[in-house]
């Protein structure tokens, strides 16, 4: 607690003397708790040089870096092994199971989880129960009969790109067409998925950027889509980006002969 003193009643020195003590005090706290830090963290560095300690002679140093110099010149016939780039042939004790050509690491790995060692360590990892299992077979049954399931990652879930948002934006103002009600998009078809689909109609646009082109994955990609098309008795029309771009009007008139509007 601050009491205010009238300064007719104490001379002026006294005052000044008093907060010079204050201060003071303070800064002599200060420097105690410093030298403390300062003390414990050398200290602490002091500990962390021994960790830089040579396996072979037992001479510490200071960095990594003298530690790596003095083996290179001290002890460089001998060299240094290591779990994991030695290659050893073992025999586990539990199940008798021989390996050849592994490195040690392995060979330790394999005896701490051995189904036949009774003190085993169980690997990490989550087991689904049969309930869980039974319920991904369902869905994976399910997803079969309605043509969902295939070797493709699904894109129901993916947003369309500029060029497909550009499309989607054209049938709906120029044709009044809505999305999942009119024409279907990223339909899946034989293991893949086409941009637009009337499948009643069997028709289908293709709008293809200049990935298409670029990387020999996709045109054999598109190739077999083209022929799967054909096979099925679909009709198929391919724009490019580019073309878009540059003839939009042309383009939007051959989407409207293409779909029979």
């Amino acid at each position: 607690m601050i009491t205010i003193v009238d300064k007719r009643l104490i001379p002026s020195e006294t005052i000044t003397l008093k907060t010079s003590n204050i201060f003071l005090g303070l800064w002599s706290s200060w420097l105690a708790r410093r030298v403390a830090h300062t003390n414990y963290y050398m200290k602490e560095q002091k500990n962390a040089y021994n960790d830089w300690k040579c396996k072979i002679c037992g001479n510490v140093f200071r960095t990594r870096a003298l530690l790596q110099a003095h083996r290179k010149e001290q002890h460089s016939e001998i060299k240094m092994t290591s779990s994991f780039t030695d290659l050893i042939s073992y025999d586990c004790p539990f199940c008798g199971r021989h390996r050849d050509n592994v490195r040690r690491c392995a060979k330790s790995m394999h005896i701490l989880h051995c189904s036949k060692n009774p003190d085993r360590v169980p690997k990490k990892g989550h087991k689904l129960s049969d309930e869980q299992k039974k319920l991904i077979s369902e869905n994976m049954k399910k997803a079969h009969a309605e043509g969902r399931a295939g070797t493709f990652p699904s894109r129901k879930k993916c947003e369309h790109s500029y060029p497909e948002r550009w499309l989607i934006s054209v049938l709906e103002t120029h044709f009044n067409m809505k999305e999942n009600i009119d024409y279907v998009t990223e339909f899946y078809f034989h293991k893949q998925f086409l941009d637009f689909a009337w499948v009643e109609k069997k028709l289908c646009i293709e709008i293809d950027g200049a990935q298409h082109k670029r990387f020999q994955d996709r045109i054999e990609n598109d190739h077999r889509k083209d022929e799967n098309l054909k096979n099925d008795g679909w009709k198929e029309l391919r724009l490019d980006w580019t073309y878009v771009i540059h003839n939009t009007q042309e383009a939007i008139q051959k989407i409207k002969i293409f779909l029979g509007l």
